[in-house]
């Protein structure tokens, strides 16, 4: 049997974990992951694949926790358990690789909300209509700017006064209120651009992008003078949290924002002042 040189394996060793990327993929679409969370975890695997140059079922589970160890922060590390954990059980079928390797404890972290003052000196600093109409959905809507890009021109119901989120995260669908004033705002929006298709176009494409979205409410958030850093998903924050602080119910709230577990929506309580208010601390007696 001729000897095989080092890049000879490495080159058969690449095609089968590819095969094995081939399997994970379709094992995945079979239990109806989405797009993104499939390349995502496609991606993840395949680094993991070709950091070790044997078979996945000779990796054993040291090995598997020095790897972890390596990940350049929190995210990184749950995103590659997540999807090794998932490969090993669904195309290697050995789930108990995984047994003593947990998901890292969540930072208690509370994300920073803008005073309804702030959010009404960003509107005050919005020149542009399509960025106007794009900020408005975000906070009477609190969708999450996955869902403003994908929104389609019939997704809009002015007789029921409702939007449709379609096949949004965990692909699922829901209703979210349209309020008066943003179905104003559409309409001249509407009347300017005439969007094909989707409800928000690019400049070169039928969609627009989230970096673009990004950019804008940054530059807007400048001009507005907030200093604190203003991002989409901070404005999805800011409309549950202003929500919640004008006595709206938290299971409503979870139902608006389309979390699949209460626990999930309680984090607005901690953000909002509408119970600290109400604390009589020991200095007012002095």
């Amino acid at each position: 049997m001729p000897i095989r040189t080092i890049m000879e394996i490495n080159n058969i060793y690449a095609m089968n974990a590819n095969d094995y990327l081939i399997k994970f993929e379709t094992e995945m679409r079979l239990i109806n992951y989405c797009n993104r969370t499939i390349a995502n975890y496609i991606s993840h695997t395949r680094i993991f694949l070709l950091h070790f140059d044997k078979d996945p079922h000779e990796i054993n589970e040291d090995e598997i926790k020095e790897y972890l160890k390596k990940s350049s922060s929190q995210a990184q590390l749950k995103q590659r358990i997540g999807s090794i954990k998932l490969f090993y059980e669904k195309v290697i079928h050995d789930p108990l690789k995984f047994k003593y390797i947990q998901y890292p404890r969540r930072e208690q972290t509370l994300p920073d909300v803008l005073s309804q003052d702030e959010m009404r000196r960003l509107f005050a600093a919005c020149s542009n209509l399509k960025h106007l109409t794009i900020l408005q959905l975000f906070y009477s809507t609190g969708m999450r700017e996955s869902e403003v890009i994908n929104l389609r021109v019939t997704d809009i119901d002015s007789n029921r006064m409702v939007i449709h989120i379609r096949q949004a995260k965990g692909k699922k669908d829901r209703l979210v209120p349209l309020s008066e004033r943003t179905l104003i705002t559409l309409r001249q929006y509407y009347q300017s651009y005439k969007p094909k298709e989707y409800l928000f176009n690019g400049q070169f494409s039928l969609q627009y992008s989230a970096k673009s979205i990004q950019q804008f409410i940054h530059d807007y958030a400048a001009k507005a003078g907030i200093t604190r850093r203003v991002y989409p998903h901070l404005i999805r924050h800011c409309f549950a949290t202003h929500l919640y602080e004008g006595g709206a119910d938290i299971n409503l709230i979870q139902a608006l924002l389309g979390h699949k577990s209460v626990k999930t929506t309680m984090i607005y309580t901690h953000l909002s002042n509408r119970l600290i208010s109400q604390v009589r601390t020991p200095d007012m007696v002095l």
